[in-house]
């Protein structure tokens, strides 16, 4: 009798007897502690044998690598130890850049739908529109701002993205507003409030992205937004525990001796460290904490497929740097952290992680220079090695690493396809902090801001956004012609060299301690504080300040990592006394994280608003340009929020003394002269016993300083003509706008002012009602100028054909009027002139048709 056992049977009995197997010997477990040294990965080539001596033993397969599992406590205090750190941080509302990426931002405005935008564009042109940025290299962190996109539809109630998307729309202009969702800048606006639900408001001028943060504090968005800022701060911390755990043995692994490993010292450290608030409290911080999760994430999945060689944790590792790459540009400098990380995780050759990290330096060099096909060669080479080389030890380290770098490659590719790196030359100091220094001086100034990072690290206080000039003082040859605002210091001073010495020496230590011999753990710490740094650091791309504590964010895993492992590997080699030893690192550490915590939560008091953050830099920055314009500026929005005189000339004071103190510093500061010569010009108004100290001479000079750095700037005029109003003398007024006239020639409103008082005041002699025409004559040539300048000025072309006709040539009279009407065809005043010059002509007929068309104009308004 035949029986036909079916297949999958045997293959499931197959499985069940390896299973068995399996159970019964069980392979040798590799953990990280000192009972179990971790056995060593078999090398390519055999050892060598001494002459005479029974050949070596085949070292045995190493097993992948089985972790100490560490006990779930761990991570849920890492998760709170977050959240109560920055816990107070959901209650704040905007600050700071959170206009450019989410309460001014076009695209953000749209929701989801502007997601494509987003990724479409530079980060900047959502805020600023087609206006050119002129910032190195540009900005593309498409993915943090899509989250606030996808965010801002969760978040936001349906009847206040109505409200906001009808500000967007060019179409409204008006709409209706539910009465709960009236803020102050709509009351000006109200056209109807008879119904009762609702309020009819005028859409508002035209402004560049209205700024709805008040509209948006009555929704849940801001509170939900901190919230993610701070979990995604959370995961950034349990990854880089598990990625320590990973990479450093554990020296106690039961009960309360937990804590006396290198892994959750060093992730307490971190995510205590003050350094860290403006990335988290700032919500367009996001974007350092995203492509540091997004790295890290790609760096701890690189070891897992080390570890198991499972195919699935290539793919996680190609999103995870992908996603960490389209957040911020600073995720590429892992493409050299991965490489190291590697080496020292496993036994592999130096001179095989050499050559490929040569291989990421190469194609990043070219694509500096332009040459974006570099990578693809690169990434063909790495196809080959995996294909085709014949030391396994090289495939297994491109197959590790060719995810991380073919994200890179599509990430750079993205960019390049988005973002021009061409830029015209900075001419701004706020853009570019070494402008007008010798080389020498920059250099200098590159170093010591080097140093202020090291020091921020190890005592962080006092904290600020604003690193400008000059709350980094200048450093100067010598101090002559420096102006006495400035704040210098010496190239001889030692903390400008000493920083010079101390990098010195830690590529020395980097040299010597990543040797296969000793893989030291302080050389690898360093390279973790260096390598994020070089991107920011001025030393390779210019970014357009002098240093930023977010961009110590990354580093400071660094420094957090030399403290960890200097507390648990070598301090007990000089505390003996293991008691003593607890003891001391106990109190220490619980005093560091308490001062660090303190530090943290009460800076984050100070990113509540932007009113609360630009008012306290300002203190704590008062060498700062920036930070005393900043505070000149909100206080400037609080003046338009003033309901009474008393707080309009309280609000005032501080704006004259800040926007005053910021051009003290930077005396060509585009936005503070203009502050500066309103509130001088506003002070002198609202106190007319003490106008002597507000001159207005002073508000002159500062807009005329404007228009001589920027002549085509457009906010200059506007108070340069109530300025002018105040001189009661027309003759007076020409030398004013003369020189107007000579730092500003192509401005067509320069020329229509002059040409006014010519042609329109000093032409007439108000006693005898005569004209003078040789007035109206010099009246004409600035007409023209501002036709030139202007060609669609139709106030302009009329009263050019007034000055024409009134002076005899009424041929010239007519070609001006007619010129205004091919511009605004139903402009009566143009039609009205038409008419009587037709008249002085002796032509009936036109004369006639140009009044028929004047009169019925006239009726239909």
């Amino acid at each position: 009798m035949n029986i036909c056992i079916p297949k999958e049977f045997c293959t499931f009995v197959r499985f069940l007897i390896f299973i068995i197997i399996m159970k019964a010997h069980p392979p040798v477990k590799n953990r990280y502690n000192k009972s179990q040294p971790q056995t060593k990965r078999p090398v390519d080539k055999p050892l060598r044998q001494a002459p005479g001596k029974t050949p070596a033993a085949k070292p045995p397969v190493q097993a992948p690598f089985i972790p100490v599992h560490y006990p779930k406590w761990i991570i849920v205090a890492i998760l709170a130890f977050c959240f109560a750190l920055y816990g107070n941080t959901m209650f704040n509302q905007f600050a700071l850049d959170d206009t450019m990426v989410l309460t001014q931002n076009e695209f953000v405005k749209q929701g989801v739908a502007g997601i494509p935008k987003i990724f479409k564009y530079d980060t900047f042109i959502g805020r600023y529109g087609e206006k050119v940025t002129n910032l190195p290299g540009g900005r593309y962190r498409p993915l943090s701002v899509a989250l606030l996109a996808a965010e801002f539809d969760i978040f936001v109630n349906p009847e206040v993205k109505q409200i906001v998307r009808n500000r967007l729309d060019s179409s409204t202009m008006q709409y209706a507003v539910p009465r709960k969702y009236i803020v102050q800048d709509m009351l000006p606006r109200i056209v109807d409030s008879t119904q009762s639900d609702v309020v009819i408001v005028a859409k508002p001028t035209p402004k560049q992205n209205e700024d709805d943060a008040p509209l948006y504090m009555k929704t849940a968005l801001p509170y939900a937004s901190h919230g993610v800022n701070i979990l995604l701060y959370a995961l950034v911390a349990c990854f880089l525990f598990k990625l320590l755990w990973r990479l450093f043995p554990a020296r106690d692994a039961h009960g309360w001796k937990w804590l006396f490993n290198v892994p959750v010292i060093a992730t307490l450290l971190f995510v205590a460290h003050p350094v860290h608030v403006e990335a988290v409290a700032n919500i367009k911080g996001r974007d350092e904490i995203m492509t540091f999760l997004g790295a890290l994430m790609a760096m701890f999945y690189t070891l897992r497929w080390l570890d198991t060689r499972k195919t699935s944790f290539l793919i996680i590792t190609f999103l995870c740097f992908l996603a960490g790459a389209f957040s911020k540009e600073n995720a590429l400098t892992f493409l050299a952290l991965i490489p190291v990380t590697i080496y020292l995780a496993g036994n592999y050759k130096l001179k095989t992680i050499l050559l490929f990290m040569a291989l990421i330096a190469i194609p990043v060099f070219l694509l500096l220079k332009g040459q974006a096909l570099a990578f693809l060669f690169v990434i063909a080479f790495f196809v080959i090695l995996i294909a085709a080389s014949p030391s396994s030890q090289m495939r297994t380290v491109a197959m590790a690493l060719l995810p991380s770098f073919a994200a890179g490659l599509v990430f750079t590719c993205v960019r390049w396809s988005v973002i021009s790196m061409d830029s015209l030359p900075e001419t701004e100091l706020m853009n570019n902090p070494f402008l007008g220094m010798r080389d020498v001086e920059k250099w200098a100034s590159i170093i010591y801001g080097l140093g202020r990072y090291l020091w921020l690290l190890i005592f962080p206080h006092p904290l600020t956004t604003d690193y400008y000039p000059y709350h980094i003082p200048k450093v100067v040859i010598n101090n002559a012609g420096i102006n006495e605002f400035i704040n210098t210091i010496s190239i001889a001073n030692p903390a400008v060299w000493m920083p010079l010495l101390i990098y010195g020496a830690m590529f020395a230590f980097i040299i010597w301690g990543l040797s296969p011999k000793r893989k030291n753990i302080y050389a690898y710490a360093i390279l973790w504080y260096l390598v994020p740094l070089s991107i920011v650091c001025n030393v390779f791309v210019m970014i357009g300040t002098y240093m930023n504590e977010r961009f110590v964010y990354i580093s400071s895993v660094g420094f957090c990592l030399a403290i960890a492992c200097f507390a648990v590997v070598h301090l007990p080699k000089w505390l003996k006394n293991e008691r003593t030893y607890r003891l001391i690192v106990t109190t220490v550490l619980a005093a560091v994280l308490g001062l660090y915590s303190f530090q943290s939560i009460s800076r984050n008091r100070a990113w509540f608003d932007d009113f609360t953050l630009s008012t306290t830099d300002a203190r704590q920055s008062p060498r700062s340009a920036k930070a005393n314009y900043d505070a000149a500026r909100v206080y400037n929005i609080e003046f338009q929020r003033a309901t009474t005189d008393s707080a309009r000339a309280a609000i005032t004071r501080q704006i004259y003394y800040y926007s005053k103190r910021a051009i003290e510093i930077h005396p060509v500061y585009e936005n503070a002269l203009l502050l500066y010569s309103w509130s001088n010009t506003s002070l002198g108004t609202m106190h007319p016993d003490s106008a002597a100290a507000y001159p207005q001479e002073a508000s002159v000079k500062a807009l005329l300083k404007l228009l001589e750095r920027n002549p085509a700037s457009p906010f200059a005029f506007d108070p340069l003509i109530m300025l002018s109003q105040r001189i009661p003398d027309p003759a007076q007024r020409i030398p004013f706008w003369e020189a107007v006239l000579q730092r500003a020639p192509e401005r067509y409103e320069v020329h229509y002012q002059l040409a006014s008082i010519y042609g329109k005041e000093l032409s007439r002699n108000p006693a005898t009602g005569s004209f003078n025409l040789e007035q109206m004559k010099k009246a004409i040539p600035y007409f023209e100028n501002a036709i030139r300048y202007k060609p669609d000025f139709v106030n302009a072309f009329i009263d050019l054909g007034a000055m024409y006709g009134n002076t005899g040539e009424p041929v010239k009279a007519v070609d001006a009027f007619r010129k205004a009407l091919d511009i605004s065809p139903s402009d009566t005043l143009a039609w009205a002139n038409l008419w009587r010059t037709y008249s002085a002509l002796g032509d009936a007929a036109k004369a006639s048709d140009a009044f028929q068309k004047y009169q019925s104009l006239r009726v239909r308004k």
